[in-house]
């Protein structure tokens, strides 16, 4: 019964035609049976049965009441007005749908604007449909969507439209926007499968937006060159319309989103085998460690990659920033990889920089078991133990396989498994010894929390609005406003929120027994008295200098945090492509403060670059809400 309500619209759709048939075989040989004998020429016979027959789906019955006809005849003239009144009643329960729809979407202040019909809009519409606060969807589709699938979309409070908006003239164009009422949503999202056609859609869209409020844009963009062509002609279209200052552009792919679901399950991981010796060492002395031991015990992750797959270099770019959190080794990744070299080499050749941040390892994979066996016990056996392992290939098949023998020499690391198929594979690996996270199903990716990321965005822009105020206080200048800072500058702030958690973690085993409020207020005193530092120093740059080095001494943990966050920030340059330059120039990707090297940075560096807004980066993402609230800042 079960199969049934889940394809009843496939058979009645079978159902219908079958009757229609039926009605047409049973209608055309009772007219021919009551016709036959009257009519003496064959045209007129045909012609007399065709014309019957349409008049029976009319309300129209051609013969009276008495005539003497086939009891097949009558069967017709039942059904056919009944199948009629079915086809009409689905065209006007679809117009009242889409009515209704279009006139909650023209009123809601959740009304999310989705160009693109495809798979992975479908399932984003469906997810963000479901949920206590749904939003409101118009799927502006550039191809016919199907009717069955449309009326189904409708029925579930999502307005389809068939528009391709790069063909429209202006007026058009106007006229439909106005329509959608498109100037109040907050979010707009590309997501046809073809970068071009984004991209068109976008600028062709651009001249027409005034949103009255912030709107997120964002951009299904596989191609990095693309991407930046795009941002640069956002700029251009900025300077000729002042109101989308208020967009907040931005783009993404498959794997990226992909990546994002993979390290949000990883990130609490990574901070538990990394901090644990440092943890240890606080619970046996009972006392708060000091920076040089805090350096020697607390270790970078490792994370075993076997196999290339697509999402690989979003990964690895991703961890360059996200997986920060050793100060004397770099975040090591060792790959196998399995027949995709020339890809990998090349991804690594067009993006050098990220040895600066990585610490990167490729072999090729053995493909002898035993010796796939041994070339895997040799890396457990390296210095740097494995913290997780990942799976990423599309195959999941050549995934399982691999996965019997990684578990072999690695019975309790965390794995990764990418799944793609649709299948349910936890029969395959419910008797694993390792916690095992399957991940890569449409339905865990296309989520509003991992396409929208309003949960990281909310807390990059909180992270500019404190890092602004903090940095105000301190007579830094105030920062400037989300929508005025540049591509480089947002991704630098989500790149720091993202790292937030592994912060976090980092003072929670530094102050065990303080509770997370607790943490906050005595931050919120060590910003005061860095504040007072520089207050009594302004006019004295030597002074300030000595004594910001001692504050520092004092505060061995906001030391190690200074530092640590300066190293994620050249890594998260480092993956946006940067290099060490005489002077800071987003368009030549170079920077003069890309100093690997805390020491200089303190010394000859420290009047240039100054480390201080490291720490002033750091205390921001424990800056109170309130706080900035009551500063205007959010």
């Amino acid at each position: 019964m079960k199969s049934f309500r889940e394809n009843f619209d496939y058979y009645k759709r079978r159902i219908t035609l079958i009757l229609l048939l039926i009605v047409l075989i049973l209608g055309v040989h009772g007219l021919y049976v009551y016709y036959r004998p009257r009519i003496l020429h064959d045209w007129q016979l045909v012609s007399a049965m065709l014309y019957g027959t349409m008049k029976l789906f009319l309300f129209s019955p051609p013969l009276m009441p008495d005539a003497d006809v086939t009891i097949g005849y009558e069967i017709a003239k039942w059904v056919a007005p009944m199948l009629t009144s079915a086809l009409v009643l689905t065209a006007v329960t679809k117009t009242f749908y889409h009515s209704k729809n279009a006139l909650l979407n023209y009123f809601s202040k959740r009304h999310v604007v989705i160009f693109g019909y495809n798979p992975k809009s479908i399932a984003l519409m469906e997810n963000m449909r479901r949920g206590a606060k749904p939003w409101r969807i118009s799927c502006i589709s550039d191809c016919i969507v199907p009717a069955e699938e449309a009326k189904n979309l409708e029925k579930r409070g999502i307005a389809v439209y068939y528009q391709d908006i790069t063909k429209l003239g202006d007026k058009e164009l106007r006229s439909f926007l106005n329509g959608l009422r498109i100037q109040r949503s907050p979010y707009l999202l590309f997501t046809g499968k073809v970068d071009l056609f984004n991209f068109t859609a976008l600028m062709q869209l651009m001249p027409h937006l005034h949103p009255k409020d912030p709107m997120a844009v964002l951009v299904q963009m596989g191609s990095s060159s693309m991407a930046e062509f795009l941002f640069s002609n956002f700029q251009e279209k900025v300077k000729l319309h002042p109101d989308l200052s208020k967009v907040d552009l931005s783009v993404y792919d498959d794997e990226e989103l992909t990546v994002r679901l993979l390290l949000s399950n990883m990130e609490e991981h990574i901070a538990r085998t990394g901090l644990t010796p440092l943890r240890r060492i606080i619970e046996d002395k009972k006392a708060s460690p000091d920076i040089e031991t805090m350096i020697e015990t607390i270790r970078a992750p490792h994370f075993l990659i076997l196999g290339y797959g697509k999402l690989l270099p979003h990964l690895l770019l991703a961890l360059a920033n996200d997986a920060v959190l050793s100060l004397r080794e770099k975040t090591k990744i060792t790959i196998l990889e399995r027949g995709k070299a020339d890809e990998l080499h090349s991804f690594l050749q067009k993006n050098e920089e990220l040895y600066q941040a990585i610490d990167i390892e490729v072999q090729p994979a053995e493909v002898r078991p035993r010796a796939f066996l041994s070339q895997l016990t040799e890396i457990r056996e390296g210095d740097l133990k494995v913290s997780y392992i990942l799976l990423p290939d599309e195959d999941v098949g050549g995934n399982l396989e691999l996965l019997s023998s990684v578990q072999r020499i690695f019975p309790d690391i965390p794995i990764a498994l990418r799944n793609m198929s649709g299948y349910d594979i936890a029969p395959v690996i419910q008797s694993s010894p390792n916690p095992i996270t399957v991940f890569g199903d449409l339905a865990q990716i296309m989520t509003p929390q991992i396409v929208l990321r309003q949960r990281l965005d909310d807390k990059a822009k909180d992270f500019n609005a404190s890092y602004g105020l903090t940095s105000e206080l301190l007579g830094k200048g105030g920062g400037s406003p989300w929508e005025q800072l540049s591509y480089v500058k947002k991704r630098s702030s989500r790149a720091s929120a993202a790292h937030g958690s592994l912060k976090e973690e980092f003072l929670k085993v530094y102050y065990p027994d303080l509770s997370p409020g607790e943490i906050r207020a005595l931050l919120k005193e060590r910003t005061n008295e860095l504040q007072a530092l520089e207050s009594a120093n302004s006019d004295d740059p030597i002074a300030y200098h000595a004594g910001f080095c001692a504050y520092l001494s004092d505060y061995p943990e906001l030391d190690y945090l200074s530092r640590l966050e300066h190293m994620r920030w050249c890594n998260s340059y480092y993956a946006m492509g940067f290099k060490l330059g005489p002077t800071k120039d987003e368009y030549k990707k170079e920077h003069n403060c890309l100093i690997d090297d805390w020491s200089i940075l303190m010394d000859e560096a420290f009047s240039t670059c100054h480390p201080e807004y490291d720490l002033i980066s750091a205390l921001a993402l424990f800056q109170e809400n309130e706080d900035v609230n009551a500063h205007g800042k959010l």
